[in-house]
């Protein structure tokens, strides 16, 4: 593969803070007490401190906004507002700096979110004091999706007597509280959806939930086996029981750059394969592209092509070392058996800093 360039890890924005705020916050503190002399610091540290902690905020945001500029135009605003909720764990007034990177409408949003994660109670008054009809029925829907997340017999309870449209209300909460292994749960969120007045959206809610619902059962039942981790690369699967027995082919893809020198580029191809797999009854690979940083560069510049036809992969994420995609068109493109499978599988893909994979 070929030289790599300086990009930074981003699908999982977690792993990403912690590793800024960790090392910048280690080297920023050894490097100042490397430099200035002990009289120095004990006369100086509250100033010294502040600017160290400084230098860290201004390290998370450009990095969070590198990442996100990375996005297409109709993915930055929700790249920014995932961070966003993240840092208002720890970080209010950080958080808030991130939502001012958004663009409208989306800010207002990214700041009730970043309220919802830091102070609910405050939110509430925010909720009771909007004038607007827009600003209030925004600020209820995500009061009411945070309360559902403790008390959905609450929520429930607001979209009745504070929500505008009563029937999406129902419906976000009980898709939400959905994702659970508890049949007691999901009946409940079931029983909510048979509140919506339009047919529709009734059966709409339901098929969700279920689906949900199911998704739960089978991902949480996932035993060691059905977890596949590459730790040479950094990323990790969780396999459904229906493939028992996987196997994993090492292929390779292959480029050539379009700037007139057609240099030719290749990298690793990792297939996930199902069990039942055979020449006579095809059922639908996975396969995972594996690119460094810097071909990644390439393919987003338009400069470097891999398919036949001018279509980009598909990123699935990224970690400190590699950027991981599918090729376009991977489902869907031939009639095989198991495409829906492959697709909820492929939603579980997590990519894993290499220096935090044990051996």
């Amino acid at each position: 593969m070929k030289k790599e360039s300086l990009l930074t890890s981003m699908p999982k924005l977690i792993i990403t803070v912690s590793l800024i705020v960790g090392i910048g916050a280690v080297l920023g503190v050894v490097g100042y007490f490397w430099a200035v002399p002990e009289s120095e610091v004990i006369v100086n540290d509250e100033i010294e401190n502040e600017e160290i902690e400084d230098d860290i905020e201004e390290g998370i945001i450009t990095e969070i906004k590198y990442v996100c500029e990375q996005e297409t135009n109709k993915n930055k605003n929700g790249c920014y507002i995932r961070s966003a909720r993240i840092i208002a764990l720890t970080d209010y007034n950080k958080a808030k700096t991130i939502c001012g990177l958004t663009s409208e409408p989306r800010k207002d949003d990214c700041n009730l979110q970043i309220l919802a994660v830091a102070d609910i109670g405050k939110l509430k008054e925010k909720c009771e004091d909007a004038k607007d009809r827009t600003e209030k029925e925004q600020c209820y829907n995500i009061l009411i999706l945070k309360v559902s997340e403790t008390d959905f017999n609450e929520a429930v309870k607001l979209c009745e007597i504070k929500s505008l449209s009563k029937d999406n209300c129902y419906a976000s909460v009980a898709e939400k509280i959905s994702f659970t292994r508890s049949t007691e749960i999901y009946s409940k969120a079931l029983t909510i959806c048979d509140k919506i007045d339009w047919q529709e959206l009734k059966e709409s809610c339901k098929e969700n939930c279920k689906w949900n619902y199911e998704y739960e059962q089978e991902y949480n039942e996932t035993t060691d086996w059905k977890i596949y981790q590459n730790k040479e690369y950094g990323f990790e699967i969780n396999l459904l029981e229906s493939w028992r027995g996987y196997k994993v082919l090492e292929e390779s893809w292959k480029g050539t750059t379009l700037d007139g020198n057609s240099t030719k580029y290749d990298g690793p191809k990792i297939v996930i394969r199902n069990s039942k797999w055979s020449e006579s009854e095809i059922w639908q690979d996975i396969p995972i592209l594996v690119f460094t940083k810097f071909e990644w560069q390439l393919i987003e510049n338009k400069n470097l092509n891999i398919f036949a036809a001018p279509i980009a992969p598909s990123k699935l994420g990224e970690n400190n070392k590699y950027v991981f995609s599918l090729p376009p068109r991977w489902v869907g493109f031939t009639d095989v058996l198991g495409q829906d499978e492959a697709q909820k599988i492929v939603r579980t893909f997590k990519a894993i800093t290499l220096n935090e994979l044990s051996d």
